[in-house]
């Protein structure tokens, strides 16, 4: 969990982050800092679906099949899941009117399973956050090192993290949310 009130002795807050002209000089440490940074604009990535009702793996499933309508099997060999833990995440995709199935346009009798318009809408509303949230990244990463890079987003990056927590937590008070 982010701390709100770690400060560095500058007075720049590190939301609980070691600041870099801190951390002990191991090998790769830009990129360590790089990958934790990913963790947590994967988290922001998690609670932005989360918001909109879905899981972080109900989106994948609904963003694969954007791309490409597919079968069940191949479903659960691209999220490396069994075919029943497969099925099972797209009987409840199909029970929230997110996705639908339809004859293969090969003539093949398999059934291609791809998403409704509701899903659609709800991938293109995800997308939206996403996008917005990474240009503004990339808006305040200046130019030069990895390193620079990384310590400048982070602060964004957490920021966005803290406001999606509390609008969760505002949801949650309020109830569930009955719209997409």
């Amino acid at each position: 969990m982010l701390e709100r009130d770690a400060l560095e002795p500058g007075g720049a807050e590190t939301h609980g982050r070691t600041p870099t002209s801190r951390r002990p000089n191991r090998p790769h440490r830009d990129l360590l800092a790089a990958a934790r940074l990913l963790s947590r604009v994967a988290a922001t990535v998690q609670a932005y679906c989360h918001e909109q009702g879905v899981t972080l793996r109900q989106y994948r499933v609904l963003v694969f099949l954007s791309e490409q309508p597919m079968r069940s099997g191949e479903v659960a060999a691209l999220l490396g899941v069994t075919r029943p833990a497969a099925s099972a995440l797209i009987r409840g995709l199909e029970a929230r009117d997110l996705l639908e199935r339809g004859e293969s346009s090969d003539g093949a009798r398999a059934v291609r399973i791809r998403p409704s318009g509701r899903g659609r809408e709800l991938v293109e509303t995800i997308d939206d956050m996403l996008t917005s949230y990474v240009t503004s990244l990339l808006a305040m990463a200046p130019q030069g090192t990895l390193a620079d890079v990384v310590e400048a987003v982070a602060d964004v990056v957490d920021r966005e993290a803290l406001a999606v927590r509390d609008r969760l937590r505002s949801l949650r008070s309020t109830g569930p949310r009955n719209e997409l």
